[in-house]
């Protein structure tokens, strides 16, 4: 379903990191004057976790804690939360299970499989959202403990953010003939947050009115920091492309993993026919004679496509004798341009075959039309271009 254009949310926690307090110690097993082996001393490392939780949708990003030593009989690892009034708030347990179970809803904060990639190698994971705060900024202090009692403590500051939204889209364009002239699409962007941060904006192509599906995503650059985006358009971006109406959606994702859009609808798009020419081939192959080996030539054509070479799915020929009205096809009539042993230079739009001719009691002095033509993603043919070889079996002299 396509997003309403420029949705915005005004309400986010922002989870500033700190990278102070955070050290590695010697994690080993112990022995005392009696022999008794202590537990080892755990550390834990904080791998990932969310920058930002949107109050109002339910987006769930990881947190993924890493032990060490590390010990797969170890399933899961304890949090405490406490709030801005350091009241507790809220626990949870991560897990090492490769997300392969359910657990206890503690709250709908939290998910009911962990989100964890592989089970038993002391990573521990739980994806978290922002929706049971509900909007009690300040700071949040997230205690990690360790399997030996000792804890970790991360402190997070919740600050209500406003999502950004695109503030221009140029040009504005009706129409895209085939083959038509790059186009350079520029997009500036409102970031009302000084801690929020662009990452990805795209254009998506849909039917007009049928927005059950997008045909493609294009993305952008970033051409000025993270609020100005550019994209050079080209038809090779529309290869596969029916000719029709579309509608055109450029999307933004912040670092918040909120998104907002704006679209351009009912714009023309011309997919063009495919074109073959020149065809390359011997005038004459000479049939081998019993006994001889069969004759290889190889025969080329060049194609082209006004959306470029991406647009053409095959290439293909039919022959006829001279005498004969219809052509014959195959599925096994076909050229590439795919580079080896055949085919000089991969992707040039030189298309080559094998020509193999073999010995016949019955084909002695034949003239064959050879007509060639490609086929788009779109299924549009080109026009035909046809060339001759002639199949001459040699004199034998007595």
């Amino acid at each position: 379903m396509k997003k309403s254009t420029n949705r915005r949310s005004t309400l986010m926690f922002v989870f500033l990191l700190s990278a102070i307090g955070f050290g590695l110690f010697l994690s080993c097993s112990t022995m005392d004057p009696n022999g008794i082996i202590s537990p080892p001393d755990y550390t834990i490392i904080i791998e990932e976790i969310p920058e930002a939780l949107p109050v109002d949708v339910a987006i769930y990003f990881p947190i993924v804690i890493q032990l060490e030593p590390s010990n797969p009989d170890i399933d899961s690892l304890y949090c405490l939360i406490f709030n801005p009034e350091n009241e507790s708030f809220l626990d949870f347990y991560l897990y090492d299970d490769g997300s392969a179970f359910d657990h206890p809803m503690e709250s709908t904060l939290l998910s009911v499989r962990s989100g964890d990639n592989v089970p038993g190698d002391s990573r521990f994971t739980r994806q978290i959202t922002g929706q049971d705060f509900e909007g009690d900024f300040g700071t949040y202090t997230f205690d990690f403990v360790t399997p030996d009692g000792d804890s970790y403590s991360d402190s997070i500051d919740i600050q209500p953010v406003e999502a950004p939204s695109f503030t221009s889209v140029t040009p504005v364009i009706s129409e895209f003939p085939s083959g038509f002239d790059p186009v350079e699409y520029e997009v500036h962007i409102h970031r009302p947050t000084a801690s929020d941060r662009i990452d990805s904006v795209y254009l998506a192509l849909w039917y007009s009115g049928i927005p059950t599906s997008d045909l493609r995503h294009i993305p952008f650059t970033a051409s000025l920091g993270d609020t100005v985006w550019t994209l050079t358009l080209t038809p090779g971006h529309f290869w596969g492309i029916p000719s029709g109406l579309y509608d055109f959606q450029f999307v933004l994702w912040d670092r918040f993993g909120l998104s907002a859009d704006t679209e351009q609808r009912f714009i023309s798009i011309a997919n063009g026919q495919p074109v073959v020419s020149n065809p390359v081939m011997p005038d004459t192959i000479w049939r081998p004679r019993q006994g001889e080996p069969n004759d290889t030539t190889v025969i080329t054509v060049q194609a082209d496509d006004p959306e470029t070479l991406l647009d053409i799915a095959t290439v293909r020929f039919e022959v006829r004798k001279v005498w004969e009205t219809e052509w014959t096809g195959h599925e096994d009539f076909y050229l590439l341009d795919l580079g080896g042993r055949w085919d000089d230079v991969e992707g040039d739009g030189v298309y080559s075959v094998p020509l193999v001719t073999a010995f016949s009691d019955s084909l002695k002095d034949d003239l064959f039309y050879f007509r060639f033509f490609a086929i788009d993603f779109t299924q549009d043919t080109s026009n035909y271009v046809i060339d001759s070889v002639r199949v001459i079996e040699p004199v034998v002299l007595l």
